[in-house]
């Protein structure tokens, strides 16, 4: 979805005027807290060796075999299955909306969104360009232009390069200075919250120069 075609269907500026009034906030004992929406849209993050063996199964492929595949492709069944949040470490909230408990109808209006970079994923991303939405990209090609297109992140329009461990992906989202500069769009204080973060993981969380023309899309 474009910047465009968003805006015509008033989905991104709808759920800005639903988070400014206060209606997204929890209530009750987490009540003052603030919170955050990414969308999680790479199965690598949301599926269990089950649910991989059933889908193996279910088009008549081995099981076994294709849940070592997933394996070698950096799948981890420590991931954010059956989370629907993630609370902070100052106790914030992060609504996490999947496939499997989708909380928007477009990814476009969340703060963030993660996904890998299949030729189909990645066309998907590129098409979203332009609309402001900060995409990382969480893919065993970390660091380096896709294996099966040959385009670099920034040109397919990922903001930010996740090594594919999801416990760095956990890392980042309980990372309130990160989350906080994340909504402020501000391009220096994302640089600053995560070259922090980035001194406490095995490798780093790297930026792409497509940031810098995200930030403007939203402004």
């Amino acid at each position: 979805m474009t910047k465009e075609n968003c805006n015509e269907c008033g989905m991104f500026k709808g759920f800005q005027k639903y988070r400014k009034s206060g209606l997204m906030q929890p209530q009750g004992k987490f009540a003052n807290r603030k919170t955050y929406l990414v969308s999680i849209s790479t199965p690598y993050l949301t599926e269990t060796i089950k649910t991989l063996e059933e889908a193996y199964e279910s088009i008549g492929k081995d099981p076994r075999q294709g849940v070592i595949t997933q394996i070698k492709h950096g799948f981890h069944p420590n991931n954010l299955h059956g989370k629907d949040h993630l609370m902070t470490r100052k106790g914030n909230i992060v609504l996490l909306s999947t496939h499997n408990n989708s909380k928007i109808a477009c990814p476009v209006v969340a703060d963030m969104d993660i996904s890998g970079c299949t030729e189909d994923v990645e066309i998907g991303v590129k098409e979203l360009m332009g609309s402001g939405l900060i995409v990382a990209r969480y893919s065993i090609f970390y660091g380096k232009n896709s294996g099966y297109t040959g385009n670099s992140p920034e040109n397919s329009g990922y903001s930010l390069d996740i090594p594919k461990n999801p416990q760095t992906v956990k890392a980042l989202l309980k990372n309130d200075s990160f989350l906080e500069a994340l909504v402020s769009r501000d391009g220096s204080k994302i640089l600053r919250s995560l070259g922090r973060l980035n001194r406490k993981l095995e490798r780093p969380i790297l930026v792409t120069p497509y940031l810098e023309e995200v930030l403007e899309a939203r402004k």
